[in-house]
């Protein structure tokens, strides 16, 4: 039987200069990877009028979105793995390729930051079908309910894949506490009640089981793909993580990727605070 093949697919959409962290992370695919062939789908290659979704997310200049379309059409029609460009890879993922289609978790939903299939994937090939019947206009005014992992765990969900919380316990992820953030004028402008936990956390994954869901299509727990739980978390990297999504996310308003690094610096200098005390 055939393996997936060694094919990584990325987009980059709207022609702008790819930022040091996008550079970065596609050097460590080239370092890991060095026998993938490295397709980048852009403008030129896609034809984005073709598929509705995709144009009226391109013509709305939101990359992102163009790209959700473009990744399952890439991976349906020729197999391989999909990347998000600010995905860190950590090791070689030839031990993936044995799988017939593979995704990881994110949290409470199945992660698109990278996606492993044979070519017409049963599975994609139900996203890409979803996502022909999905009309971008109806989202316009809230683009955060567009994101990916929302519709395709949706999509998981209606083939028989199951959500169990022990694949990963949030309680027990790297939260700040409080007691460190309540002389530090206007924190709760920065962070969100859900940043905020009033006890430390170990930062420990509970489970190491691997999920399935129409016979082969597999969800690994969060730590092999999403040691993130925020962007400006530090990853919990294990012996089974593979690589590490920064969340730079494009279709993110800018202010809400400022706060993110203002959050990523503050918990840097609450660390370095308890580090000396």
């Amino acid at each position: 039987m055939s393996n997936i093949p060694k094919i990584i697919h990325y987009c980059w959409f709207g022609g702008g200069k790819k930022p040091e962290l996008i550079k970065e992370c596609i050097s460590t695919w080239k370092k890991y990877l060095p026998e993938y062939k490295i397709v980048e789908w852009n403008e030129d290659n896609f034809k984005v009028e073709d598929f509705d979704f995709s144009y009226k997310a391109f013509n709305d200049k939101k990359w992102a979105f163009v790209s959700d379309y473009t990744r399952l059409w890439a991976l349906y029609n020729y197999g391989g793995i999909y990347l998000d460009t600010d995905m860190e890879i950590l090791k070689p993922l030839d031990d993936l390729l044995k799988n017939s289609s593979f995704g990881g978790l994110e949290d409470d939903q199945i992660g698109f930051g990278i996606w492993g299939c044979k070519k017409e994937d049963k599975f994609i090939r139900g996203v890409l079908n979803y996502y022909n019947n999905l009309n971008y206009d109806d989202y316009k005014d809230n683009l955060k309910d567009l994101a990916i992992p929302i519709h395709l765990t949706k999509v998981a969900r209606e083939n028989g894949y199951k959500y169990d919380e022990n694949l990963i316990n949030n309680d027990s992820m790297d939260f700040i506490a409080v007691e460190d953030l309540k002389e530090i004028e206007g924190y709760e402008e920065i962070l969100h009640p859900e940043d905020i936990s009033d006890r430390e956390g170990v930062g420990k994954f509970n489970d190491k089981e691997i999920k399935y869901f129409l016979g082969n299509v597999a969800i690994y727990p969060k730590e092999y793909f999403y040691p993130k739980r925020h962007a400006w978390q530090e990853p919990i990297i294990t012996e089974n993580t593979y690589t590490i999504h920064h969340y730079e996310g494009a279709w993110r308003k800018p202010h809400q990727i400022l706060r993110s690094k203002v959050k990523e610096k503050l918990l840097k200098t609450i660390r370095a605070f308890r580090s000396k005390s």
